[in-house]
């Protein structure tokens, strides 16, 4: 009876360990980067694209209330990030921002036949007068951005 109990005790002790052992190997840090904090919060969509050797990726990051200026609104503009990467191992890596775009919908990789993306999007123009409904095409390789 000794031995089961002792064999019973053994095996409790080993199965505790292994169990608080496993459950604490997932670490959570706090994000104390102030950068980082007014991004993630605030994101509205995020996007995927590939093409050739790129990857892309579009965060849209709405901007604080009232941004859009628009009379007795509480209406916001947003923000959009855009990163392109290579697909390799020790990838070379950048970042564009195009800030306070309102209503930006239909953000999509245009079919290009160069080594360079185009996105395109559509969005609104707070200041046109006539024809507010724009859209953008950007020319996109890993070290430049352009309108086109």
């Amino acid at each position: 009876m000794k031995y089961i109990f002792n064999f019973l005790l053994i095996l409790f002790i080993s199965l505790f360990a292994i169990t608080r052992a496993e459950s604490q190997s997932v670490l959570i840090n706090k994000v104390t980067d102030s950068n980082v904090i007014k991004i993630i919060p605030n994101i509205k969509s995020c996007s995927h694209f590939y093409h050739k050797e790129l990857g892309i990726t579009v965060l849209e990051v709405t901007n604080e209330t009232g941004s859009a200026n628009l009379d007795e609104s509480e209406e916001v503009t947003t923000d959009l990030f855009i990163g392109v990467s290579e697909a390799d191992e020790n990838p070379r890596q950048n970042c564009f921002r195009i800030k306070d775009l309102y209503g930006i919908t239909d953000i999509k990789l245009e079919k290009s036949e160069t080594s360079e993306a185009i996105l395109s999007f559509f969005y609104i123009d707070l200041k046109a007068k006539v024809n507010k409904r724009k859209q953008v095409k950007i020319r996109l390789n890993l070290d430049q951005a352009n309108v086109i």
